[in-house]
């Protein structure tokens, strides 16, 4: 072979790899997802679609989008990082200073994404200051949660809370209540009990109290029920104290339930209370009333409150004359209700 056709089967071998290469099935066979298998009578197509007398196309195959560089992304959460920290410091909320010459290294436009973000947040400051945003309200009063025209709203209103401190008491002391470390007086509490009896509680009877009980035996057998109901009594109220026994009945809860790990109706009840009276928090991503939903939900179902109670099924006559059925269960009432109370709010 000489070397003129050495030459020349380079140039043709050179033009076909340069030329555009075609996936090896036809569109159809594709979509099919079946076998293409060349037709040797008639070229540039299958034998499928010989048979069926249509276009057999082959088109080129679509290039992969290259996947994101691992440099890149690092890149990226550097900027978002620059930004939380300011963030931070723009809300003088302390920022740990040990990593700051890691992420101080980078490029002029990260610096700007970061100076855009403080600038917003000063800007919302500015505007919140200039009265654009209007401000939590840090002087509270008396306010009603009843409705308008209701025959017991003039007893709320008319309710003062003289005793009462506005402070609140950061050592949570064994067997010392709100009572006992001064935040409510005795006579206080008498008058948020009989308000949550009369008023709240009609709203939504998921415990319902007695009209003549007794307050002291309230507190020293049930303690977090006793809690639970001073302080939605005290939203009708007073908010600020309110927030004060809001924030000493979800600790007290958190120690009996998440440290002690107890599960009883009273504690049912007292959730339940807290989830139907809630205080609004400062901010929305503090809401948690679903969360306290499924907790009551969950005890309910472990101590067994969803399970039937036995009944004898033998006639009155059987059982001594007496009908057991005419006889008022008030366990059994406080378990129903508190169990109604949980699907009510669940299957919200």
């Amino acid at each position: 072979m000489s070397a003129e056709q050495h030459l020349g089967d380079a140039a043709t071998t050179q033009q076909s790899g340069s030329a555009t290469q075609l996936n090896r099935s036809c569109e159809s066979c594709r979509a099919l997802k079946v076998r293409c298998l060349p037709n040797p009578e008639t070229p540039n197509q299958c034998q499928r679609c010989a048979k069926a007398k249509r276009a057999c196309l082959f088109v080129a195959p679509q290039k992969r989008r290259p996947r994101k560089r691992t440099d890149s992304r690092v890149a990226q959460l550097e900027r978002e990082m620059r930004a939380m920290r300011v963030l931070l410091k723009d809300k003088h909320l302390p920022v740990d200073e040990g990593s700051q010459d890691e992420y101080d290294e980078g490029n002029d436009d990260d610096v700007d994404f970061g100076a855009q973000a403080g600038t917003s947040v000063r800007n919302m400051h500015t505007a919140q200051d200039s009265g654009m945003i209007p401000p939590r309200p840090t002087n509270y009063s008396p306010v009603s949660i009843l409705p308008p025209g209701s025959a017991s709203g003039a007893s709320v209103g008319a309710l003062s809370l003289p005793n009462a401190q506005s402070s609140h008491s950061p050592d949570l002391r064994m067997n010392e209540d709100v009572v006992d470390r001064g935040i409510i007086t005795m006579e206080t509490a008498h008058e948020l009990v009989y308000l949550f009896i009369n008023d709240l509680a009609p709203l939504f009877p998921v415990v319902v109290l007695p009209t003549d009980t007794n307050v002291a035996q309230l507190r020293q057998s049930k303690p977090v029920l006793f809690l639970s109901v001073v302080a939605a009594a005290a939203i009708a109220v007073d908010a600020k104290l309110a927030e004060i026994l809001n924030r000493e009945i979800v600790r007290l809860y958190a120690e009996r339930f998440f440290i002690e790990a107890e599960k009883s109706l009273e504690l049912v009840q007292s959730l339940l209370i807290m989830i139907v009276f809630s205080y609004p928090p400062n901010s929305p991503l503090k809401i948690q009333i679903y969360q306290y939903t499924h907790i009551a939900a969950t005890m309910a179902l472990e101590i067994g409150l969803a399970s039937k109670k036995r009944v004898s099924k033998k006639p009155a006559s059987r059982r001594g004359g007496q009908d057991q059925h005419n006889v008022f269960d008030q366990h059994m009432a406080e378990q129903a209700r508190a169990i109604l109370g949980c699907y009510h709010l669940c299957s919200q």
